[in-house]
């Protein structure tokens, strides 16, 4: 007798060859277009922003600031 487990991997993908082709397709497809939001130049102004929060920290934590 078979577990599920080795039942399951047994069928997988042959009742359907293009589903492995597919979610490939759409997660690079995704990778792509997270990617290309993030590289946006809009987008510049934001990072440069919170490239300054360690920096910002630093500086209150130097002065004694509390961030209660």
């Amino acid at each position: 007798m078979k577990s599920l487990k080795a039942s399951v991997l047994t069928n997988f993908g042959f009742d359907m060859p293009w589903m492995p082709l597919f979610v490939l397709l759409l997660f690079f497809g995704l990778f792509v277009a997270v990617v290309f939001w993030i590289t946006k130049k809009e987008r510049k102004p934001y990072y440069e922003m919170v490239e300054q929060i360690p920096l910002n920290d630093l500086e209150a934590v130097e002065e004694g600031e509390s961030h209660e």
